[in-house]
């Protein structure tokens, strides 16, 4: 890796991503050489490119930072990913981790510890995770979660459940089921109904809770 970290900033909010801009751009060693407010050009950039960090948003449009991280990981992109995230919660963080993601910190955190996050990962290749999300917590969370998924979910349905919230978009569920993408639509649409659920990051949630995504500790 050379002396000058190539950063990429991946978040959809201008305003925010400026501040992050002003912020590194303070430091000598950080050279900003892309910025999106999306995933869609992310991944091709990446493969073009030779990137030292990507500082990326979870809550993106379209394509979520849990489903690029998906497929950073499956096209064996070697790069330091740096999640920045609004979700105060041990589950996200730990996905993140085990989809490759070098640190994952907070935004309310992102102004005051973001160049100590990456000092982390780039110059001593350890992982940073927000002080206020410890492993600790996480270890708890995961030990006290027992739960079953209830019977009002057919067998299918439990399927796609699982594969929308390890990351995949309704498309590639289409592919892997050999199913139409309408058809995914219309079960994912049950199932949040089902389930009282609003969004994928309700979905990414509850199936961390009942056990249809299988976490490790942070080292495996």
């Amino acid at each position: 890796m050379s002396s000058v970290i190539r950063t990429i900033i991946v978040d959809d909010h201008a305003i925010f991503r400026a501040g992050l801009v002003k912020l590194l751009e303070e430091n000598q060693n950080i050279n900003i050489v892309a910025e999106f407010d999306s995933g869609e050009k992310l991944l091709p950039y990446l493969i073009a490119n030779e990137v030292d960090l990507v500082i990326l948003d979870i809550s993106l449009p379209k394509t979520n930072g849990l489903e690029l991280l998906n497929q950073i990981k499956e096209k064996r992109i070697n790069t330091n990913i740096l999640v920045l995230s609004m979700h105060k919660v041990a589950d996200y963080c730990r996905l993140a981790l085990k989809r490759g993601a070098k640190g994952y910190i907070l935004k309310e955190d992102a102004f005051d510890q973001l160049n100590q996050a990456i000092t982390s990962i780039i110059e001593q290749n350890k992982t940073y995770i927000s002080p206020s999300i410890t492993n600790a917590a996480a270890e708890e969370f995961f030990a006290t979660t027992n739960s079953i998924l209830p019977e009002v979910l057919t067998k299918t349905e439990k399927i796609i459940l699982e594969k929308i919230a390890s990351g995949l978009s309704n498309k590639e569920v289409s592919s892997k089921m050999g199913i139409s993408v309408r058809t995914v639509e219309t079960h994912r649409a049950h199932i949040l109904k089902k389930l009282n659920i609003k969004n994928t990051a309700g979905l990414v949630q509850y199936a961390i809770k009942n056990n249809l995504i299988q976490l490790h500790k942070v080292s495996d």
